[in-house]
């Protein structure tokens, strides 16, 4: 019979552990049969030791062995000889490539610019701009999924949108890739772990993938990359969302709602809008002061984080 545990039950074992006592007896026997096992694995250890040390009995030859059913000496099959794989090095693009994600993996606040100076190297080695443009792409991955050092990526992609020569292709990706990040809301679909596990951990990814990009967008607004009329957009974007599942009541958005609600307040709470529109405001204010029983969507948690940027944006 197969057990099946809920998404409770594991969080529950996670942080309380599992107790049981072994009864006496079977723990008599458990230790009778490691006793047992010590003195067997002993005897076929020597067993072995004695056999790997004999020397080959009369007739016999090293390779062969006898085959009673046929009174010969046979020959052993030779053993398959397996070719060493020779790594073909890389060139061109894939060289470039490799070499990028090397400083990229390298870069902190201590190296920072002899990393970019690497970067700089391997850009500058690129002549077909349609292979430059895959590179850039590769760049803008690594700096905005990365949460723990989002203020040095940040600092390195808005490096190269300063830089003349590679201005236009940098901003170019962020922008399109600025729309893949609003149309990532659009299928935000909460999934129960307890239906589909590998479902849930897939949509988890997803949003920690999001809100390292919140961030990064963040990061990049307060270095002047973003403009502030591109940001409020990002801003009221969700805003929208929000308003939109607050509202509704024939179906069940409570996850997806604090989702989006998670990724306001990283968006807001940092203090990189100075002055937030008033009609932003008082959405915000709204939120704070649902009724949660009356309101399907809303749940207690969302309306913390609310309140909390209530007292951030006031």
């Amino acid at each position: 019979m197969t057990a099946v545990y809920t998404q409770q039950e594991f969080e529950s074992i996670i942080h309380h552990g599992v107790h049981y006592t072994i009864p006496n007896d079977v723990l008599q026997k458990i230790m009778d049969l490691e006793a047992l096992m010590k003195t067997k694995t002993a005897i076929m250890s020597h067993h072995f030791e004695v056999r790997r040390g004999s020397k080959p009995k009369s007739g016999q030859q090293s390779g062969h062995h006898y085959d009673k059913k046929q009174q010969t000496w046979t020959r052993d099959p030779p053993t398959s000889f397996k070719p060493t794989l020779v790594v073909t090095p890389k060139e061109g693009k894939d060289k470039v490539l490799q070499r990028v994600q090397t400083s990229l993996n390298k870069i902190s606040k201590a190296n920072f610019e002899s990393q970019c100076q690497e970067i700089d190297d391997a850009l500058t080695s690129l002549e077909e701009e349609g292979d430059l443009k895959q590179v850039v792409e590769e760049i803008y991955a690594v700096c905005a999924r990365n949460m723990a050092l989002g203020d040095v990526y940040a600092d390195l992609y808005a490096r190269y949108c300063k830089r003349e020569e590679w201005a236009t292709l940098f901003l170019e990706v962020l922008h399109s890739e600025k729309q893949v990040y609003c149309a990532s809301y659009n299928g935000i679909r909460y999934v129960d772990p307890d239906q589909d596990n590998d479902g849930f951990c897939a949509y988890t990814k997803k949003n920690t993938v999001r809100r390292s990009t919140t961030k990064f967008f963040v990061y990049l607004f307060k270095q002047g990359i973003l403009a502030e009329d591109e940001f409020l957009t990002l801003v009221q974007f969700m805003l929208d969302k929000v308003t939109c599942w607050v509202a509704t009541t024939t179906e069940n958005r409570r996850n997806e709602l604090e989702e989006v609600t998670e990724n306001l307040f990283l968006a807001l709470s940092t203090g990189a809008l100075k002055e937030p529109p008033a009609a932003m405001v008082q959405a915000i204010r709204s939120f704070s002061t649902t009724v949660v029983k009356d309101t399907p969507n809303m749940t207690s948690r969302a309306k913390f984080k609310y309140q909390d940027l209530v007292k951030i944006l006031s």
